[in-house]
């Protein structure tokens, strides 16, 4: 593994340990015991995912195996941070988001390879070309210790959970920083590439949000739950992608080669999924106030995790709010009540009396027009 493949996988861990913060444990438990919505993300990843990449890659990469296999390495990898990133912007189901991340990361211990073998040794797609499972089981152990890590270190302290993720966003920044300066640098840069690349990325990251998508809305799960699916099946980790390359392909020639599949499929999965949330929000399916500008929405993001939500839009029985949340709500609840404990005093008093006690009633005193 190269120096800048150790780089990507140290920042990689710092953004899973940021956004690992954002949640805490008996959210992230609350998603495992009801694990449809996982299930579905789940599915979509490791069974839909490859056989799309598959079939996009023999359509139009037909003759360039470099490319193939680099399309199907995309569409075997775990869910990307991207995903959880726009989930907590935008207000989608973070904690759902970070589990399904999270989940796929374990479950991808043994279906990536499994992937791979699949549908690039045993259909001859890689036959050329030696992959190293080492380097894989490397970049599944840093998602999950930096998500969990994450999880403890905001369970102990919130302070140092507000730190860690300043930290994990400047990580985030540097990744995408890294990835297009490396790219720009090598004789295959994004922008000089054949129009069937840019394609099989763009239908790669399209078809998998609509999969997502689709499959979540027909177990009419609530909606902001479907767009965190949706967007973490179209967002697969590039990352572990390019780490395989660097590891597996045998000349730098062919890694700069392979390498712009995940870059180029990075990029469209950015500007569609960014486009997606925007859309998302706007139309009532995430958690945040639509009326709100965007400036408004990127300035003001909310520190705790985006709650779970019913059909209609409002709070779902099994939301779990943090503690700045449950102030906030306790707050909320006593203003009601003493409101009504007021209401009903006036009442009782109007019953007794037959007339008005309250000088804000509206109607005046009894008899009166």
């Amino acid at each position: 593994m190269n120096t800048l493949a150790i780089v990507d996988l140290i920042l990689l861990g710092l953004l899973m340990l940021g956004l690992g913060c954002s949640i805490d444990y008996e959210q992230f438990k609350q998603k495992f015991r009801k694990p449809i919505g996982i299930s579905i993300g789940l599915f979509s990843q490791f069974i839909a995912m490859p056989a799309v990449t598959f079939g996009i890659a023999k359509w139009l990469l037909d003759g360039e195996p470099l490319l193939q296999v680099a399309l199907v390495l995309i569409g075997c990898c775990p869910g990307g941070a991207l995903s959880n990133i726009l989930s907590f912007f935008f207000g989608a189901d973070l904690p759902l988001s970070l589990a399904m991340t999270t989940a796929s990361s374990v479950l991808a211990i043994g279906m990536l390879p499994l992937n791979i073998y699949l549908y690039i040794t045993l259909t001859g797609l890689g036959s050329a070309i030696k992959i190293d499972f080492a380097g894989i089981m490397m970049s599944v152990a840093v998602i999950i210790v930096g998500t969990f890590v994450g999880i403890f270190v905001r369970s102990k302290s919130t302070t140092w959970a507000v730190r860690c993720g300043k930290i994990g966003g400047f990580a985030g920044v540097l990744l995408v920083l890294i990835g297009f300066v490396a790219n720009a640098k090598s004789q295959t840069p994004i922008w000089a590439q054949d129009t069937k690349t840019y394609m099989a990325a763009f239908l790669t990251t399209l078809i998998g949000l609509i999969v997502g998508l689709t499959f979540s809305l027909l177990a009419r799960l609530q909606k902001p739950s479907c767009v965190a699916i949706s967007i973490e099946t179209s967002i697969q980790n590039k990352i572990i992608a390019i780490a395989i390359i660097g590891i597996s392909f045998p000349t730098q020639a062919d890694k700069d080669v392979a390498n712009s599949i995940p870059l180029v499929y990075s990029l469209f999965a950015t500007i569609i999924n960014v486009i997606w949330a925007l859309v998302a929000w706007k139309i009532g399916f995430t958690t945040n106030d639509s009326k709100l500008s965007l400036w408004e929405l990127l300035t003001n993001a909310k520190s705790e995790p985006s709650i779970s939500t019913d059909a209609n839009g409002e709070p779902s029985n099994e939301a779990i709010s943090d503690a700045p949340s449950a102030n906030n709500t306790e707050l909320e609840e006593l203003e009601a009540g003493q409101k009504q404990f007021e209401k009903d005093s006036n009442t009782d008093r109007e019953s007794e009396s037959g007339m008005c006690a309250s000088p804000l009633h509206k109607h005046g005193p009894p008899g009166r027009a």
